[in-house]
């Protein structure tokens, strides 16, 4: 959902002085890849701004349940950024008086569909329905302590997390 074409969406999101901060900073980290000239490789060459080999040359010293753990923390990172990835779209999408109901249609139908879009996206257009949560929804607090830990311990070891860092930064 954050693919930058050609800068189209914070091209317009700038044009309309409207804020899309995670695809601000996956166009900035598009054009960080540029510089290493990247660019004519498809998205898979990205993961060199994270690791300095190709993806499949990546090995794992750990034991299997640190493994798993890990594996835990980078779908949670991905699961959260994706849901504020979502809501920007849709924000955008309403600023911009698009039909949100054609809206979700074509980004579910899209080549490079998000499932959380295609599971949270009719909520976040329709709105929450009133009564109690069901049981297993995450709070916010919850999500940026989870977030908040996730990108520390990143930090820990000097891995940048752009998107999920401005992710918490929209949460917060």
């Amino acid at each position: 959902m954050l693919i930058v074409e050609k800068g189209i969406i914070t091209s317009t999101a700038r044009l309309h002085k409207f804020p899309v901060p995670l695809s601000s900073t996956a166009e900035q980290t598009y054009l960080t890849g540029l510089l290493y000239g990247w660019g004519p490789r498809d998205d898979s060459a990205m993961v060199r701004m994270y690791y300095p080999d190709p993806i499949a040359k990546v090995q794992s010293s750990k034991s299997p349940e640190e493994a798993a753990a890990d594996l835990e923390k980078v779908v949670k990172l991905m699961t959260y950024t994706n849901i504020c990835a979502a809501a920007e779209a849709i924000a955008f999408a309403r600023f911009l008086k698009v039909d949100t109901n054609q809206f979700y249609d074509l980004v579910v139908n899209a080549a490079g569909g998000s499932k959380i879009f295609r599971t949270l996206g009719d909520i976040m257009i329709k709105g929450i329905p009133k009564g109690p949560a069901p049981e297993g929804t995450l709070s916010i607090d919850r999500v940026i302590e989870e977030l908040s830990e996730i990108i520390q311990k990143g930090r820990d070891l000097y891995t940048p997390l752009n998107l999920a860092t401005e992710a918490l930064n929209v949460f917060l």
